[in-house]
């Protein structure tokens, strides 16, 4: 696999004719509106860092998950399985199931967890599934895993029925068929040869399970398998088996689970954990992004960037680490009591996508998450990552990242020092206006703190022979404060 991946910046990386540092200076595009009235960037001093479904590469930072591990890395993702079911039918009063460990562990300190878990953890179907997956040699892919949870799903069903007084007698009614593992022995190479449908007929366990179906006729089972291909079928024969137990043990839980949100959920439990399950081991990242110099008089970065050349282009200065010269800006958030430094990395360009083993990740974010550490969550920092086609941007990003938990929320701005804002240079196209009332908040800062080294560039329309566009500076000298408050009330004025 190509491991293309980021990388932290070094002022060793490159080097420039002008003797200054290549990573010294770092420039940010911005429309107007995120700067002024619509998010006010400029007047709070604040980057904001968008999650990675608002950036513009949708297969950036993909990841592929396999499962390989022995029977305690087993036994702990089936328990936590387990919690978050329990959870959900229990406690939860919507679909949130990968919560934080304080939340889950409400219903872990409960007898009925308790219990259950006991009966669960000593089912012997339930093991001999935890055997089977520890002794695998080749690694379990997401859909041969599902079957298992499917399994394990049915059997912490039966249990929390079981506990429940009164309803025993509800199981003499229903079909349960202890034929689950028996049947997954004949599908369990569906990831890469699924045996013949032929090769199974006058199997026994096979034509009980179409005798369980026929005796279900609303279900229609036999149709839906007869419609797709062999090798599909053993797979969907045994998903609809699972799914008619499923079925008949939900509608008695209905009678004691008072909140059946999770239960009659149109999207079957088991389905909807593993869709979900990265939350358990890779935070959510924020990202800033930030360009190199060359791509200021970059027209095409100004179109994709520049709002269309109607925007600006922010100019920051970076701090280096005197102890490795590594590059970064040094932030701030309101929840936090101090500022934090943010190294600046560079974006990989690769079109395979990284694949990792889950225990390995999820055994390390173990050993952050505990006791409520959230300000240590880095636990899983995936390659940050674009495809090929993005390749010319040579791009650089801040990376901030936190819990992925349903019920953990944060301000993905964070403040930066005015001092390491060195220069805005406006677009072709940037309205007069915006200009305006650029100026004129870079003016109050800049006397707050008794600053005159804050410069503006204007771009041209002038493009030269290699296809650049030509950057001017313009004259800016700070306005004294009576200028400044009467510039300020008529602008207000006609707002």
């Amino acid at each position: 696999m190509d491991d293309t991946r980021a990388s932290s910046i070094t002022d060793k990386d490159e080097e420039l004719p002008k003797g200054r540092s290549p990573h010294q200076y770092l420039y940010r595009f911005r429309s107007t509106t995120s700067l002024l009235c619509g998010y006010h960037e400029l007047e709070k001093q604040e980057i904001f860092f968008p999650s990675p479904e608002l950036l513009n590469d949708p297969a950036e930072s993909l990841a592929n998950f396999y499962w390989q591990g022995d029977k305690n890395d087993w036994r702990e993702f089936f328990k936590q399985y387990l919690l978050r079911f329990l959870y959900s039918a229990y406690i939860a009063k919507d679909t949130r199931i990968f919560c934080k460990p304080s939340t889950i562990n409400i219903i872990s300190d409960t007898d009925i967890y308790k219990n259950i878990e006991k009966l669960f953890f000593n089912d012997n179907n339930i093991n001999k599934c935890i055997e089977r997956l520890s002794n695998k040699e080749e690694a379990i892919k997401k859909n041969q895993l599902k079957m298992y949870l499917y399994i394990a799903h049915i059997y912490a069903l039966i249990y929390i029925i079981e506990r429940e007084e009164g309803l025993a007698s509800f199981l003499n009614n229903i079909n349960i068929i202890d034929i689950s593992l028996k049947f997954l022995d004949m599908i369990e190479g569906i990831d890469d040869t699924p045996p013949d449908i032929k090769t199974l007929q006058g199997n026994i366990i096979y034509e009980e399970v179409l005798k369980l179906f026929s005796q279900n006729a609303e279900m229609e089972c036999i149709k839906k398998i007869d419609s797709v291909a062999d090798g599909e079928k053993i797979e969907m024969l045994f998903f609809n088996y699972i799914n008619h137990l499923q079925n008949s043990l939900h509608q008695i839980s209905k009678l004691f689970l008072t909140k059946d949100d999770e239960v009659s959920d149109k999207i079957p439990f088991p389905d909807k954990y593993l869709n979900n399950i990265q939350k358990l081991i890779s935070p959510t990242l924020g990202t800033a992004c930030f360009m190199r110099e060359e791509n200021i008089s970059n027209p095409s970065m100004w179109g994709y960037y520049g709002d269309s050349h109607k925007g600006v282009c922010l100019e920051f200065e970076t701090i280096k680490n005197p102890n490795n010269e590594m590059r970064y800006l040094s932030l701030s958030h309101p929840e936090w009591k101090e500022s934090r430094d943010f190294y600046f990395m560079e974006v990989g360009y690769t079109n395979e996508i990284n694949t990792y083993n889950f225990f390995e990740l999820y055994n390390k974010s173990s050993t952050f998450i505990k006791d409520g550490k959230y300000d240590e969550y880095f636990c899983f920092y995936p390659p940050v990552t674009k495809t090929k086609p993005w390749e010319h941007e040579r791009e650089l990003r801040l990376i901030c990242s936190y819990p992925s938990w349903d019920d953990f929320t944060i301000e993905q701005k964070y403040r930066y020092d005015f001092r390491s804002l060195k220069s805005i240079t406006f677009g072709i196209n940037t309205p007069t206006k915006d200009k305006s009332e650029i100026i004129l908040i870079v003016t109050k800062k800049c006397k707050e703190i008794d600053r005159e080294d804050f410069e503006f560039y204007q771009t041209t329309q002038y493009i030269s022979e290699s296809g650049e566009i030509k950057l001017e500076r313009m004259r800016f000298h700070p306005l004294p404060d009576e200028l400044i408050k009467l510039i300020a009330s008529a602008y207000d004025a006609g707002q």
